[in-house]
């Protein structure tokens, strides 16, 4: 019996550059899916990152925005506290603007003719206490006793005018 003898060998080659062909071409599709997935990756990220800046720039004009309410703010509110400091001025003023007034008026009546014809000094310490107390009370000028004078003529009293100009001038 002859054996028949078959040469496998081309056979083999053949299966072989088809198995290095198929791992060439999956190595190069898996680098091309790669890059894919790198690029695709790279443009994800960057069109995240660019909103997320987009986003931050927008915060970054409402902050500013809102410094400049928060100064504008601050500023009324200075302007308030003034308006309101001087809303109390006028208010103390207003409420002891009668004092000086009946002070005055009751060194007139209280002051015989020839006393308020002299220069007199008035206790300035005593009218700024008066002022502090901001009290309505009429002040008592401690001057001469009713009794140590003539009875006083209401006619001879003086105007509003000479009373002050003499008590200013002394």
């Amino acid at each position: 019996m002859t054996t028949i003898r078959i040469n496998l060998l081309p056979h083999r080659e053949e299966k072989r550059a088809q198995q290095q062909r198929t791992l060439v071409t999956l190595i190069i599709a898996a680098a091309l899916v790669g890059l894919a997935v790198v690029v695709i990756g790279h443009m994800t990220i960057s069109s995240m990152t660019s909103h997320q800046n987009q986003r931050n720039n927008f915060l970054k004009q409402q902050l500013a925005k809102l410094d400049k309410q928060i100064k504008e703010i601050a500023q009324l509110k200075q302007k308030t506290d003034a308006l309101l400091d001087r809303k109390k001025i006028v208010e103390t003023l207003q409420s002891n603007r009668t004092e000086t007034v009946h002070l005055f008026d009751e060194l007139a009546q209280r002051l015989p003719k020839k006393r308020q014809e002299k220069r007199h000094q008035i206790d300035v310490d005593r009218l700024r206490t008066i002022e502090r107390r901001g009290t309505r009370t009429k002040a008592r000028y401690p001057g001469p006793q009713m009794s140590d004078s003539a009875p006083i003529d209401r006619g001879n009293r003086l105007d509003k005018k000479q009373a002050t100009g003499q008590l200013l001038h002394s």
